[in-house]
């Protein structure tokens, strides 16, 4: 017979009223017996499987991570027209944000005020599966000449995340300046199309540039240093400026006379 407290607990419970404690109340105010009480098991059990209240929060944070990932399958589009499968993959990753609101507002709130050591949460999980079938699709299309060359799946997921996040983040403001619910169910499919057409359209634009492969992982390219004309007066005078703006050719012409 098992001891007290080891018996198996229905982990999914347990970390989706988690989440919603630790996202409602904060991690301070947040108590063990109320996580308990609210998944339905001991604080024993609680205890015994997470450790303390920092071990059920960063099982709860993977948890919420994981939430705004999906598998291969899911990702797998269902045409090989680049344009298409990138449309298909982006409002599939649009879909799970929209419907993951707590744990966007969790993962924020660990980013603005981190509970665990600087690093860990990053670690958590792998990075987010969709990168690499944006990566999939990029080659395909720049090889039939349907994407720009400039850009890469990180810029991608950069947009993504941001667009796909703000409904949720955005919403108590646009609420009340603006009187509309972002988070409304009745405007998903409408915000989906607006994401997923505003990175097609970047995608496809010939306009811009990153000035390399990507925005999100070039450095910027050097610029060759240039004096203020000002400046310049004031160091060497009225009379030297030239030095600055033009090259001055000396004249020899008084050495070689005879």
């Amino acid at each position: 017979m098992k001891p007290a407290g080891h018996e198996e607990i229905p982990d999914r419970e347990v970390l989706q009223a988690a989440l919603k404690l630790f996202v409602r109340k904060g991690f301070a105010d947040t108590r063990m017996d109320e996580i308990a009480a609210a998944a339905g098991v001991t604080k024993r059990q609680l205890t015994y499987h997470y450790g303390d209240k920092t071990g059920v929060y960063r099982e709860t944070l993977r948890y919420g991570l994981s939430r705004l990932h999906l598998t291969n399958e899911e990702l797998r589009p269902t045409s090989d027209v680049p344009v298409v499968a990138m449309r298909e993959v982006l409002g599939r990753v649009f879909d799970a944000y929209f419907s993951s609101p707590d744990s966007i507002r969790l993962i924020t709130a660990e980013n603005l005020h981190p509970v665990l050591p600087p690093g860990e949460s990053g670690g958590l999980v792998a990075q987010h599966p969709a990168v690499q079938e944006y990566d999939r699709i990029l080659l395909l299309g720049r090889d039939l000449g349907a994407f720009r060359t400039d850009v890469s799946a990180l810029d991608i997921h950069f947009i993504m995340a941001s667009m796909g996040c703000f409904p949720t983040l955005g919403d108590p403001a646009f609420h009340g300046i603006y009187a509309m619910r972002l988070t409304d169910e009745a405007l998903r499919e409408n915000t989906k199309a607006l994401v997923t057409d505003t990175i097609i359209g970047f995608l496809t634009s010939s306009t811009g540039g990153s000035g390399g492969n990507s925005y999100t992982g070039v450095e910027p390219a050097p610029t060759e240093a240039k004096m203020d004309v000002k400046l310049a007066d004031e160091v060497y005078g009225d009379d030297d400026t030239a030095l600055v703006d033009e090259e001055v050719t000396p004249d020899y012409a008084d050495i070689y006379e005879e």
